[in-house]
């Protein structure tokens, strides 16, 4: 998995000393910037300029960067342009409605949704799980967030099918890869930070823990409580035995 600060290192070793870096992010992001991997030396390579889209609250944006403006020193510029008006909420409303996304978005992703039929479930999108799909797009490679978009999208088909809750099953496959992307050392020392405890073979295969510590993270850095959809996430690599229909459900789309 490749971070932000790590692509910006390495373009800063490829411009001259004095060269300035622009990191150009959409005003939604920006509330997000002090979670992202070492933010403080990010803001020191790069200086952040904020853009905004048609309909954006630029009260609440400038409150935004008030409230953190000891944190960024001054680091982010606040622009706002002419451009379309495209959201990825009225993306999926437009996929529900039968209504074109043409240039709306890449060719390739337009295609990738209508080939496997994405948002055509009555999806319901509250503001919270706006705030975790925008999260996991920054924290999982793009195919990755590809896959797991996928597996949410089938958990929520079947869960329709087999009288499972949907929404349940919705969240379980949106965050079930969610420690997919750490790399097996930042994997080991969240493990610890946990106190998941690791037999021989997680400890070798540190991959394998993917799936518990997703869990963790799912409870602890997503808020998420429900033992069901914490016991879907934990389970969907290894199962176990009396596996609960929810749990069956993830396990089996993970391969699907």
């Amino acid at each position: 998995m490749t971070y932000t600060i790590d692509n910006i290192r390495e373009l800063k070793s490829k411009c001259r000393p004095d060269c300035k870096i622009y990191f150009i992010t959409g005003a939604d992001a920006i509330q997000e910037i002090l979670t992202w991997k070492e933010p403080e030396q990010l803001l020191s390579m790069c200086e952040f300029v904020t853009v905004t889209r048609p309909g954006y609250k630029n009260e609440k944006l400038q409150k935004i960067i008030g409230s953190l403006k000891d944190k960024l020193k001054g680091k982010i510029t606040f622009l706002e342009v002419p451009a379309l008006s495209i959201s990825s909420t009225d993306i999926r409303h437009r996929v529900l409605a039968g209504q074109t996304i043409k240039y709306l978005l890449p060719s390739s992703v337009e295609q990738y949704i209508l080939k496997f039929g994405l948002y055509k479930a009555e999806d319901i999108y509250s503001p919270e799980m706006e705030l975790i799909t925008s999260k996991l797009h920054s924290v999982l490679t793009p195919k990755r967030y590809i896959h797991t978009l996928g597996v949410a999208q089938e958990s929520l088909q079947l869960a329709k099918r087999y009288g499972i809750d949907p929404d349940k099953a919705y969240m379980a496959g949106l965050l079930h890869d969610c420690a997919k992307c750490l790399t097996d050392e930042e994997k080991l020392e969240l493990c610890e930070k946990y106190e998941l405890e690791l037999d021989d073979i997680l400890k070798s295969q540190p991959d394998l823990t993917h799936s518990f510590l997703g869990a963790k993270i799912a409870e602890k850095e997503y808020g998420i409580k429900d033992k069901e959809i914490l016991n879907a996430i934990s389970y969907h690599t290894t199962g176990r035995p009396n596996m609960s229909m929810l749990e069956k459900k993830i396990f089996i789309e993970y391969y699907i």
